[in-house]
């Protein structure tokens, strides 16, 4: 007897309702049907405030969802002067990640011109700045807007556009600010591979880190609680430091080896047991 055919996935029902209803529909599932309605309510709406509302919310739903010519095309029409910073600022990403990078500045603008600053300012200059990349004009751009960049994506970003240029030296730098400073995320773990490619290529021209860097980054660990790391990264900062500073880092292992020895009963002379916790100097 033959195999009934396989059910096909029902079709999400279109979703009708206010355009908050509309746009966390479409954002969480972006079906075609859920499309249509944010569409056509945008087309509805489109002579009140509510229709570039709309169609800001498709242009970021379709970023979100790595349509970036549905992107533009939604923003592009997203035209009204309360959201004019937002609508800019994803139009330039999705411009940007379309390699579309001519005239991402000028689409960006918006972000830069109110009296009140946007809080996309400082993103927009790390999307100006990837247009630029490859050239001395992304350096000196997050270089003269390095106050009011985010962080550590600023960072990050200034040493990709270093490294870009081949100025080693000053990539090397801001990603061991990224890699000492954070100890989690994104930004942190693409700082830790891209330094160990620049560990390679420089040979002994690689820039040790500094005293402060190497506490700081065990330091983290303790404030988060994650004293057997911490306890691993004030041991292996022993023998790159010296007076003052090794002294710290032997005072601060002994407190990480309390607080995990009042959290877990853990010993405090496995650093050698556990290999896979010890610590590749960067």
């Amino acid at each position: 007897m033959a195999a009934p055919p396989a059910r096909k996935k029902a079709a999400p029902k279109p979703v009708r309702g206010d355009l908050a209803s509309l746009a966390r529909a479409y954002r969480g599932d972006p079906a075609p049907a859920r499309r249509t309605a944010l569409e056509q309510y945008a087309a509805a709406h489109a002579k009140d405030r509510n229709g570039p509302l709309a169609r800001l919310a498709l242009g970021v739903a379709a970023y979100e969802h790595k349509d970036f010519a549905g992107a533009v095309a939604a923003l592009s029409a997203a035209r009204l002067p309360q959201i004019s910073d937002y609508a800019a600022y994803y139009l330039g990403a999705a411009r940007l990640e379309s390699n579309q990078n001519a005239g991402v500045a000028q689409v960006l603008a918006v972000t830069h011109a109110a009296e009140i600053p946007s809080p996309l300012a400082g993103p927009a200059y790390l999307l100006e700045a990837r247009a630029l990349k490859g050239t001395p004009d992304a350096v000196r751009l997050l270089r003269d807007r390095y106050a009011a960049l985010p962080q550590p994506e600023g960072d990050l970003t200034l040493a990709d556009c270093y490294q870009a240029v081949n100025d080693l030296p000053h990539a090397a730098d801001f990603y061991q600010r990224v890699y000492y400073e954070h100890v989690s995320g994104d930004a942190a773990s693409r700082a830790a591979a891209a330094l160990l490619a620049l560990r390679d290529a420089m040979g002994a021209a690689y820039p040790p880190p500094l005293p402060q860097q190497l506490l700081r980054r065990a330091d983290r660990f303790l404030e988060i609680r994650d004293y057997a790391r911490a306890r691993d990264e004030y041991a292996s900062a022993l023998d790159r430091l010296a007076g003052p500073e090794r002294e710290q880092a032997r005072v601060r292992m002994g407190a990480a080896d309390r607080h995990r020895n009042s959290v877990d009963g853990g010993g405090a002379g496995d650093f050698d047991s556990h290999p896979e916790r010890n610590v590749a100097p960067l």
